[in-house]
């Protein structure tokens, strides 16, 4: 039997020829080199040293703990975040060494161009063209190679930012930039509210067994501000509750008749005369006839004259007496001097005495004492007077670290109580029903 014979097709167009032809080897060629190209070079043409690994690693087993694995592998193993910067092929760059891109051409070196394209003819440059080119070397000369040896932005050096330029604001908001808040330490760090010490030597009368002369003078300081309290609820006794004598009901009543019956007649005596009068009577509006206008014109230069006069008397009779008004100048400013040592000296004074943070002024709190029959030899049988906890709050307050307060008396308030209408026991007042049966 013949061979089945191949049966040949027309390729005379292309859509006859792709029909046609077989071109699948061809395509499973392709495929086969695009994948390899994608995982990577083919067994037989990658070199020893990417097949094989030489083991450096000694014998015996090293412990790593878990925490140390995670730090190797943190090592090797890149970011997630840096995975879109990796390449997702194995496939070469088909250009690796590309041409660098020169910046933009500017006016300067396009005419620069020119220039040299005449010079390298050998054509002689016109005036203009000589200028340019002078202009051009001028600035060739003053560009220099600028170096970049360190980060501008290395936080370490911006953690030290210093200088006398620079504000605290400026400091805060370069720091902000990286993450590194530079804190605000309070005023009372860098310098002390008050010069007082912190604890105070306490007064030698109010030990446990004191000098008698220390008693004593603790007990006067402790009787003159009493005598000082007494003196003010006396005063403002004086000029509140000492003001207002006491009368009796009768003598108000009466006295409070007068007072409103006040200024009654007077409006009855108006009342009576019916007859009308104007405070301001209608005056007629004259003009000024030229005589009139004339003597005014002439009384006003009159009286300017006699202000020049005043004027140039006052300049002549201040000449005279200059050394009164240096003298007076001299005392005016003897005493400014004077006010302003004494405005230094009251503030030396009131240093170290505590300054108005509240409403509230700072009151002292009582001296504490004992009295001469509740002294004893021993700290057991001791009457103890004070609190500690009282005297840190107060030196707190009078150190102007805390402001001065009062304990507050809160008042609670009244309750209405009330019977609802329910819960009463009205039950006695309820009349009976009548049984109908």
């Amino acid at each position: 039997m013949n061979a089945h014979k191949k049966k040949r097709q027309s390729k005379k167009s292309k859509l006859s020829w792709r029909k046609h032809v077989d071109i699948s080897d061809v395509e499973h060629f392709f495929e086969d080199k695009w994948l390899q190209e994608r995982l990577g070079k083919p067994a037989s043409e990658k070199a020893n040293d990417e097949l094989f690994l030489v083991d450096t690693t000694p014998n015996a087993k090293k412990i790593v703990t878990s925490k140390q694995k995670r730090r190797l592998l943190l090592k090797e193993r890149l970011p997630k975040c840096f995975s879109i910067l990796q390449p997702h092929t194995a496939v070469p760059a088909p250009i690796s060494k590309k041409n660098q891109l020169k910046g933009k051409s500017t006016f300067a070196s396009i005419i620069e161009k020119k220039l040299l394209k005449h010079l390298k003819k050998g054509d002689t440059l016109p005036i203009y063209n000589r200028a340019k080119v002078r202009r051009l070397n001028k600035l060739k000369s003053k560009q220099r190679n600028v170096t970049f040896n360190s980060n501008v932005w290395n936080c370490e050096a911006l953690n030290q930012v210093d200088g006398e330029w620079m504000n605290d604001d400026t400091k805060r908001h370069t720091l902000h930039g990286t993450s590194k808040y530079r804190k605000i330490a309070p005023h009372s760090v860098h310098s002390k509210p008050t010069l007082l010490p912190s604890i105070e030597v306490p007064h030698p009368g109010t030990s446990y067994n004191p000098n008698f002369e220390d008693h004593r003078m603790l007990l006067k300081e402790a009787a003159k501000r009493e005598e000082k309290v007494i003196k003010e609820e006396r005063h403002l006794d004086r000029v509140t509750t000492g003001m207002f004598s006491k009368v009796t009901v009768s003598e108000r009543d009466d006295n409070w008749l007068v007072e409103m019956s006040q200024g009654l007649e007077d409006e009855d005596a108006n009342n009576s005369d019916s007859e009308y009068k104007s405070i301001n009577p209608p005056v007629k509006n004259k003009k000024k006839d030229l005589k009139q206008r004339r003597k005014h014109r002439e009384h006003n230069k009159m009286l300017n004259a006699i202000r020049m006069i005043k004027k140039t008397k006052k300049k002549i009779t201040d000449i005279h007496n200059l050394k009164n008004v240096m003298k007076d100048i001299q005392q005016k400013s003897n005493k400014t001097e004077m006010l302003k040592l004494k405005r230094l000296k009251k503030k030396e004074y009131t240093r170290n005495e505590p300054k108005r943070l509240a409403r509230r002024k700072f009151e002292e709190s009582e001296i504490e004492f004992n009295a001469p029959q509740d002294i004893s030899g021993n700290l057991r049988t001791l009457k103890r007077e004070g609190s500690v906890l009282m005297d840190r709050f107060k030196s707190f307050e009078r150190r102007n670290i805390l402001r001065p307060s009062s304990k507050h008396n809160l008042k609670k308030g009244k309750f209405k109580k009330f019977t609802k209408s329910d819960h009463k026991d009205d039950w006695k007042t309820t009349v009976a029903r009548p049984n109908i049966s």
